[in-house]
């Protein structure tokens, strides 16, 4: 069996070693080794920083595999009992470099995601912020004041210190193996990130480092971890490139699994667009992408 590609974080984390299985879905396991968590999957799991997609990978293979049980690592090859994943000469996975970051054509792009966000968010999570319209759920409802508050710290000074206390009630906040206030959070990273606004990414990546651990999953820490480089799934790589250029192939890029029958990658788009909003609309310039 071999991946269709490795993702970027994940190639760095197949050093030789021994590791173990920490979880296991319908299409996707995940595997604890030396460097950080990594995860395997059918192809329809898509590229990611840590995935390792394979298409055609038997569904009863997944179901074989069962929490703690060990994984080795050698040149090459990643062996889970009689499930052999071979890795050598597998292409890296990195996202494409963003387009150069223009003001203008961002706000515009937003524009468009709000436009075509209440036709297309599914009920829960924190993706409908985007539709102010609607009925808040439950979630939403528990989440407004932080959001606000991270809106607030956004559009303040850059020496502004981290409302912590609002990341702190985000994290492991909401359904999803990923949380939706995780998956938020994320995507406030890469707005941050994007805007080339170092110090306040800098600081909201540490405050979800420090309280993180307390706060939610390691599945969800690694893909926050991923998401502090600017690293996220494909699927949202291919919308934020189009809110980047206006709104420009952004209903394509909307029509992907990860836009549709749950909350991710609304909840992480949400996050985004708030964060960017409310730092072009403060007084931080912004300016090219780091």
């Amino acid at each position: 069996m071999r991946p269709a590609t490795i993702g970027i974080a994940a190639a760095d984390r197949l050093g030789p070693g021994t590791g173990e299985v920490v979880a296991v879905f319908a299409r996707s396991a995940y595997l604890r080794l030396a460097g950080g968590l990594v995860c395997i999957g059918d192809g329809t799991i898509g590229d990611g920083p840590i995935n390792l997609p394979c298409p055609g990978l038997p569904g009863a293979a997944l179901a074989a595999l069962a929490p703690g049980a060990p994984v080795r690592v050698t040149a090459g090859r990643l062996s889970l009992g009689p499930l052999v994943i071979e890795t050598g000469g597998v292409s890296r996975w990195s996202p494409p470099a963003p387009p150069v970051f223009d003001p203008r054509a961002m706000a515009r792009g937003l524009a468009v995601l709000r436009r075509a966000a209440p036709a297309r968010v599914p009920d829960g999570g924190l993706g409908a912020w985007l539709c102010p319209d609607r009925p808040q759920g439950a979630v939403l409802r528990a989440a407004a004041g932080h959001l606000g508050a991270i809106a607030d710290w956004a559009a303040g000074p850059a020496a502004q210190g981290v409302p912590a206390g609002a990341v702190a009630a985000l994290l492991g906040l909401g359904p999803g193996l990923t949380p939706s206030g995780d998956d938020f959070l994320a995507g406030a990273l890469v707005a941050l990130r994007r805007a080339g606004l170092a110090g306040p990414h800098d600081a909201l990546a540490a405050c979800i480092a420090q309280e993180g651990p307390r706060r939610t999953h390691a599945i969800s820490l690694a893909h926050l971890d991923a998401a502090a480089r600017g690293w996220l799934h494909a699927d949202l790589h291919a919308a934020l490139d189009a809110l980047a250029r206006g709104g420009d192939g952004l209903a394509p890029a909307l029509r992907v699994p990860s836009f549709t029958g749950h909350s991710s990658g609304w909840d992480a788009l949400a996050g985004f667009a708030l964060t960017l909003d409310a730092a072009m609309a403060g007084p931080c310039p912004c300016g090219p992408a780091g």
